[in-house]
């Protein structure tokens, strides 16, 4: 498996990891009318910081087809800074993608050719808005990116309206300082080796981008998981016909007609085994959701401290992170933090089935909540690896032979080649943050 060394600035702003939250990053981020600003390459120039300009507002997707889907994904690029400049400053790009507060899935959009944004749907949990609802929300989403673009690209935390249901996520593209970076690996390779600490000599330069892919790789599966997670299903209640008691008209501001009735349903008690499987698949979401979270917050860890202790209790390896790191990350989930700290021994210790861990234990294994909490964690952490400065990529090479006796295929086989790629990049994050101060 080949691996990348820390590299100097990008020149342009390449893709940055092989679907790091389940959707390929060749998209277009929405803009407040609905329509989506992105050309070909989507990247756009952005004049003095703003998220939207003149040029961009003019440009649409493609006109052949009478719907269209909506990527909220967009390269912004900004012109405020001279090319001459050698120096550190605010990111000269930013990653924009659309994410779901609820479970910080990907996002999609939906509207009819020349027309606004009518139907905003998550692709992790299924959360959707539509019609007038939607336009609101989209254009909110965007004016509070704008708000949140100054911020990014100093480093700093988005903030996020309290009744937000998807957000505009920026990843910047910091500045890089080879000189630094390698100054920095330098000391730290001649340190005393901690006990219990991983360091550049178990993980190399780049090779923290290998753990950054295994994270990827394990939140990729729990999305391809059924986004029912329960060991009780609603498949279970068996509903009648309703009688509807009271209609109340639309009012307010969501446009909402509500019926108040009442439904007779009938519980079905499942079989054993339909009960074991789906437990099954409930703690293993969970123990894999913890497990990415513990293996992206020790990529993190490399990359940016060039050690990381060896452990799978989750709260101590988020304690352990840079504070501006926490920052960004308790922007986007306000309770990440508590989230950890409740299942920091989920990896740890509560794989195991052991009398001595008690019945609350063996109920959280099972706790719906408690993997949801955990999957949005990863999400939001891998979105941290990104601005971090780790990056993989994933390529898969297949070669197959047939061996036809007459007209019937006798033998078939197949090998594939996977090769995985890790790299770090050397963000220049001290005078980055020193320039936080400067920048009050």
């Amino acid at each position: 498996m080949p691996r990348n060394l820390a590299g100097s600035q990008r020149p342009t702003a390449p893709p940055r990891g092989a679907q790091a939250n389940g959707v390929p990053r060749e998209a277009a981020v929405g803009r407040s009318d609905g329509k989506p600003f992105g050309d070909g390459a989507n990247r756009t120039a952005v004049n003095g910081g703003r998220l939207m300009d003149s040029a961009a507002k003019d440009e649409v997707m493609s006109e052949e087809a009478p719907r269209e889907h909506v990527e909220f994904h967009k390269w912004l690029r900004f012109d405020d800074r001279s090319p001459d400049d050698a120096g550190v400053g605010p990111a000269r790009a930013v990653e924009a993608a659309g994410r779901c507060r609820r479970c910080w899935g990907p996002i999609v959009g939906l509207r009819r050719k020349d027309g606004p944004c009518s139907h905003v749907e998550c692709l992790a949990c299924g959360a959707s808005t539509d019609g007038e609802a939607a336009r609101r929300e989209v254009a909110r989403m965007l004016r509070e990116a704008e708000q949140n673009v100054p911020l990014a690209r100093i480093g700093r935390g988005s903030k996020y309206g309290g009744k937000a249901r998807f957000v505009i996520k920026l990843l910047p593209d910091m500045d890089r300082d080879m000189a630094w970076y390698d100054r920095g690996l330098a000391a730290s390779l001649r340190l005393k080796r901690r006990r219990n600490y991983l360091d550049r000599r178990n993980f190399p330069s780049g090779e923290a981008g290998y753990l950054f892919a295994q994270a990827g790789v394990l939140v990729a599966g729990l999305n391809a998981l059924p986004p029912e997670m329960s060991a009780l299903s609603l498949a279970d209640v068996e509903y009648g016909t309703p009688e509807v008691q009271r209609v109340e008209p639309a009012s307010g501001d969501d446009g909402i007609l509500r019926v108040v009735g009442t439904i007779a349903c009938r519980y079905r008690k499942p079989s054993n085994a339909a009960v074991k499987t789906r437990m099954g698949r409930l703690m293993m979401a969970g123990s894999t959701a913890a497990f990415a979270c513990e293996l992206a917050m020790k990529a993190i860890l490399m990359t940016r401290s060039h050690q990381a202790e060896k452990t799978h209790d989750l709260a101590d390896l988020y304690a352990a992170l840079p504070a501006d790191c926490r920052e960004r990350l308790e922007g986007d989930s306000g309770e990440i933090e508590a989230v950890l700290e409740e299942n920091r021994q989920t990896f740890g210790q509560w794989r195991y089935f052991e009398q001595a861990l008690g019945e609350k234990t063996f109920g959280a294994l099972v706790d719906t909540d408690r993997v949801w909490g955990l999957s949005k964690s990863a999400r939001v952490l891998l979105d941290e690896c990104v601005v971090a400065g780790l990056d993989y990529r994933i390529s898969v090479q297949s070669d197959s032979e047939v061996a036809v006796e007459g007209a019937e295929v006798v033998d078939y086989s197949a090998k594939f080649n996977v090769n995985v790629e890790g790299n770090e990049s050397a963000v220049a994050w001290d005078a980055l943050l020193s320039g936080h101060r400067t920048h009050g």
